[in-house]
């Protein structure tokens, strides 16, 4: 979807497609070793070797992976590089200089372990990276040190951008204005930005978004009103709703009203000192009808389960499953979250005054 393969004129039509294309070549055999969620959804799986190696072929080096070393110069050039993936290993003062990225179309950065997580943290040629960059579709930094500045700088000019991913990335404290400008961008991901408080007040203004992830972000406390503009959403994962006002600049349940498209699981948390029945009303879940299961956690005392069930009125085709945060804690006063850092698994434990929805999966 990011490069633009699956064109559609309906917004569903796009995903589904992907869908049907993925599972005919599974049935083949083109992939192997899948991991599957509890639903039974595939979530990953690798490309069978022979498929790798003939693709590889076929792309003449298109498709490149470089590990960097301290204080080099990368030239791709001589590769008619494409889609570059650099595996960061260290860094010091002195900047990273790559040339002929200027056709690009994907970019992934990472970092190899835990002496370079903040391997960015001095670059000083980010900006410029991402400036020259312009036919970038696809966009990924994976568990490195971001300042805010530093991705503001080079956004404005990735008109062509899809797919942008912050996986776990740190220093992070808020996602800046110049992200909003990315009109075309379909997916967002900023799981396990533990660092992240803030998203952008323009938020509204990506009309095209499909996918937002803010799952595992715990500092997370502001989600902009303007989230209710985005009527292309499909898959909207951890997120707060007040549920006792609709007025002011914060997303309230009621905002849920026009985002009809939603499908699969939604997790949500409910704040505030009291539930408006008008404004659960407004959320329609209804009209929610690709939607299979929802999950709502109540974050404060005034708000009871039954009350909310009664006030969101859900279809009976609709699982709702709601949450009580306080009986919880009295049940289970920890919780294992799994983060993922430097391409690695690690279990941190997290207790759990951070909110439960970012939890869920």
């Amino acid at each position: 979807m990011a490069q633009g393969y699956l064109n559609s004129d309906d917004n569903r039509t796009r995903e589904l497609k992907g869908e049907d294309y993925f599972k005919y070549l599974a049935t083949r055999s083109f992939f192997q070793d899948f991991e599957k969620d509890t639903s039974g959804r595939v979530i990953s799986c690798k490309m069978h070797d022979m498929v790798h190696e003939f693709v590889q072929f076929l792309t003449e080096h298109r498709f490149v992976t470089e590990v960097v070393p301290r204080n080099s110069t990368l030239d791709i050039s001589s590769k008619r590089a494409r889609h570059l993936r650099l595996v960061i290993q260290s860094w010091d003062s002195s900047p990273l200089s790559i040339c002929r990225i200027e056709k690009l179309r994907s970019l992934v950065v990472v970092s190899d372990d835990e002496t370079s997580r903040d391997a960015l943290q001095d670059l000083l040629s980010l900006q410029d990276l991402l400036s020259r960059s312009k036919f970038l579709r696809f966009l990924e930094f994976d568990s490195l040190h971001l300042r805010p500045k530093q991705i503001a700088g080079g956004m404005k000019n990735l008109i062509h951008l899809r797919y942008l991913s912050l996986i776990s990335c740190s220093g992070l404290e808020n996602l800046p204005e110049s992200v909003c400008e990315l009109i075309n961008l379909q997916s967002l991901n900023l799981r396990g930005c533990l660092d992240l408080k803030k998203l952008a007040v323009g938020m509204g203004k990506l009309i095209n978004l499909r996918y937002l992830c803010i799952k595992e972000c715990p500092c997370l406390s502001y989600y902009p009103k303007g989230i209710r503009h985005l009527t292309s959403l499909t898959r909207l994962s951890g997120i707060k709703m007040r549920a006792d006002q609709s007025d002011g600049d914060e997303f309230s349940i009621g905002d849920l009203e026009n985002l009809d498209l939603l499908s699969g699981n939604l997790c949500v948390e409910l704040i505030g000192d009291a539930l408006n029945w008008d404004e659960a009303n407004r959320a329609k879940l209804h009209k929610k009808i690709h939607l299979k299961r929802t999950d709502i956690w109540i974050c404060s005392p005034n708000i009871k389960k039954e009350e909310a069930f009664k006030a969101l009125n859900p279809p009976s085709t609709l699982l709702v499953e709601l949450f009580n945060y306080e009986e919880w804690l009295e049940f289970d006063c920890a919780r294992f979250m799994r983060i993922k850092v430097k391409g690695k698994m690690q279990e941190k434990m997290t207790w759990m005054k951070m909110p439960l929805a970012k939890l869920c999966s």
